[in-house]
C-alpha cells in the first residue's frame, strides 16, 4: 500500500506540472481548497472504518507530496539565493 501512495502522489504531481497554470488557477479558489481538505479527511475517516490499509496509502502519498514540495521549495530558494550573490 505504501508503494501505491507514493506512486499515486508522484503521478498526481507529474500531471499537475503538465498543466501548471490551470492547476494554480483552480487551487487558488477557496472552495477547491476547502473541498480538497474535506475530501482527504473524509476518505481517511472512512478508511479507518472500512479499509485501514487505505490510510497507509493516503499517509505515504501525503508524505511523498510533502517531500516533493520541500525539495521544490528548497531548489527555488537556492536558485534565488544564487541569483542574488
Amino acid at each position: 500500500m505504501v508503494v501505491l501512495g507514493v506512486v499515486g502522489a508522484l503521478v498526481l504531481e507529474a500531471a499537475s506540472l503538465a498543466a501548471r497554470d490551470r492547476v494554480r488557477d483552480y487551487w487558488e479558489r477557496p472552495g477547491v481548497q476547502t473541498l480538497s481538505v474535506l475530501g482527504v479527511v473524509g476518505v481517511a475517516a472512512a478508511s479507518l472504518l472500512v479499509e485501514p490499509e487505505l490510510l497507509v496509502a493516503l499517509g505515504s502519498g501525503l508524505v511523498t507530496y510533502l517531500v516533493v514540495l520541500a525539495v521544490a521549495e528548497s531548489a527555488a530558494r537556492l536558485g534565488r539565493y544564487q541569483d542574488n550573490s
